[in-house]
């Protein structure tokens, strides 16, 4: 059997966020091609027990490893260690750059411990210089941001094969539903996604808007809501797992209103591909990559930041969801999936990754 190590640097075990979603199906996938996947991960105690493990392993006969680390700085003495020792067996090392947040934003500049962070995530930097094979970004848009020696590729996001059936085409209701995954804030399109609903459905009802969030960020954004708390389009969940499965069954197509910035260009949700995983239709933004994916692969619609673009690209949405299902089925059977994510890295680590064409 193929074997590859897989590091990821923090626990994504109660899948509480998109990052954490990631490389847990990164991991199924590795295993859907074929891998037996050595896991590292965890806290500090439980990254330290699986290296004692690994460095038992006498031949070290991996093909690869796999690292993808956390939005925060790395902890050298465990997190530098490993990787280090891997390094040193001559396995090739690919290492997924997921968020640059701390590049773009100067609220991470305003104290000492914000500018040592800083100074940590650059360091960080010249150590994947120093120990990776390739570096896997996002997006291309990301990577372009970076100077590496290495490859530089695109990874973003995929989706699950195995929900689509559940969206059936002929399905089409007479007040079709949206539906909202995620954080709350201005950033996120919060205020956005609000007074567009409002805007459509000001006459009469058009649309439902089906908002799912976690308790604790309605309750700190209450002020946007205290407008909307009571209003006939309006859902509001906090479930996850199985029970988002079943809120996901209930919706026509997905919102992502992400305010377009330099940042959020190059941002890719992993909710776009969460809705393209449930047959979902997609309303955006037109952030640069958001846009690209979804007009190069016609799935959906794309406004732009302002009121009256995105209300009226909501009610476009609710008269053509329909026509994009198809795409959407196609797209994700095609070439977005997790396991086609897991051979692509398969693929680039194994070979010449200049001869790489990057899909």
């Amino acid at each position: 059997m193929k074997k590859m190590i897989m590091f990821v640097t923090y626990d994504f075990s109660d899948l509480s966020s998109g990052s954490k979603v990631r490389p847990k199906k990164m991991y199924e996938a590795f295993k859907k091609i074929g891998y037996d996947v050595y896991l590292i991960s965890g806290n500090k105690i439980e990254k330290e027990q699986s290296f004692e493990r690994l460095k038992k392993e006498e031949t070290m006969n991996f093909d690869f490893c796999y690292v993808e680390p956390s939005s925060y700085p790395m902890q050298p003495l465990i997190d530098y260690k490993i990787i280090k020792h891997i390094k040193n067996k001559n396995i090739p090392i690919g290492i997924f750059y997921r968020d640059a947040y701390w590049k773009f934003y100067n609220n991470l500049v305003n104290s000492y411990k914000n500018v040592e962070l800083k100074f940590r995530y650059q360091y960080d930097l010249l150590f994947f210089k120093k120990m990776s094979s390739i570096m896997f970004f996002p997006s291309d848009e990301m990577a372009n941001h970076f100077s590496f020696k290495q490859p530089k590729v695109s990874l973003p996001p995929a989706a699950d094969k195995t929900i689509i059936p559940n969206k059936k085409q002929e399905n089409k209701r007479k007040i079709p539903t949206a539906i909202y995954v995620g954080g709350l804030s201005k950033r996120y399109g919060t205020e956005l996604l609000l007074q567009s609903f409002e805007r459509v459905n000001k006459i009469e009802l058009k649309s439902k808007l089906l908002l799912v969030c976690r308790k604790e960020d309605l309750e700190k954004n209450l002020n946007l809501f205290s407008y909307y708390k009571n209003k006939n389009w309006l859902e509001i969940k906090h479930v996850s797992g199985v029970l988002l499965e079943k809120e996901y069954d209930k919706a026509d197509f997905g919102v992502i209103p992400l305010l377009k910035d330099s940042y959020n260009d190059f941002a890719v949700p992993v909710k776009l591909f969460e809705y393209l995983s449930f047959g979902l239709p997609i309303l955006s933004t037109d952030c640069k990559v958001l846009e690209s994916y979804i007009v190069n692969n016609k799935l959906g619609i794309v406004g732009n930041s302002t009121l009256q673009s995105f209300s009226e690209g909501i009610r476009k949405m609710i008269e053509d969801y329909v026509d994009f299902i198809g795409n959407v089925k196609s797209f994700v059977n095609e070439y977005g999936r997790w396991e086609h994510r897991a051979e692509k890295v398969e693929s680039i680590l194994l070979k010449n990754p200049l001869t790489y064409i990057n899909n």
